[in-house]
């Protein structure tokens, strides 16, 4: 998958979902092509992004994944819908925070998606390779520090007592 396909396609995907409710009669031109522009503004800075960092083929398709590509379009279409509500009544302060939100959501979201994807290509194990016995033993602790901080968020931090700590249970008892 080359970079030119890539902002070819996304530039497709973003015009098609804005073009939508256009379409409709939801949204007007004008405010079509300001979601257009802020909606493509954070996939642009993704390609000129991995063309400075010279992403191969094969990182490129994971540091830029299909969901990139397709949320920058949706926060289009929902974005264009807003910015002509907004552009109808500009002194409504409830339509300018949604529309704030909707814009930082928007390139935000684009852009966190793809600093995960560029974590995971350029991670030891994306390349096609057997990994040393040391590497292997540094991404299962990754990968334990990673679950164990979803844990924690998810569902708290669990204080052992001393006593469980020593039967090597989780201490609940029925």
């Amino acid at each position: 998958m080359k970079l030119k396909k890539v902002a070819a396609v996304s530039f497709a995907f973003t015009a098609l979902f804005v073009a939508m409710p256009v379409a409709v009669g939801r949204a007007s031109p004008a405010s079509a092509a300001l979601a257009f522009a802020i909606a493509a503004a954070p996939v642009a800075v993704i390609l000129s992004d991995a063309a400075r960092r010279g992403l191969t083929d094969k990182k490129l398709e994971k540091a830029v994944n299909p969901s990139v590509v397709i949320f920058s379009g949706f926060w289009a279409r929902l974005l264009a819908e807003s910015l002509d509500m907004w552009l109808r009544d500009p002194l409504d302060i409830y339509l300018t925070l949604l529309n704030a939100a909707a814009v930082v959501s928007a390139v935000g979201s684009t852009l966190m998606l793809y600093r995960i994807g560029l974590r995971e290509a350029e991670a030891p194990e994306a390349e096609e390779r057997e990994l040393t016995p040391e590497e292997r033993y540094a991404l299962r602790e990754r990968m334990q520090r990673r679950i164990n901080r979803w844990r924690v968020a998810a569902f708290g931090r669990i204080y052992l007592t001393p006593r469980a700590r020593r039967r090597g249970d989780s201490g609940d008892r029925d």
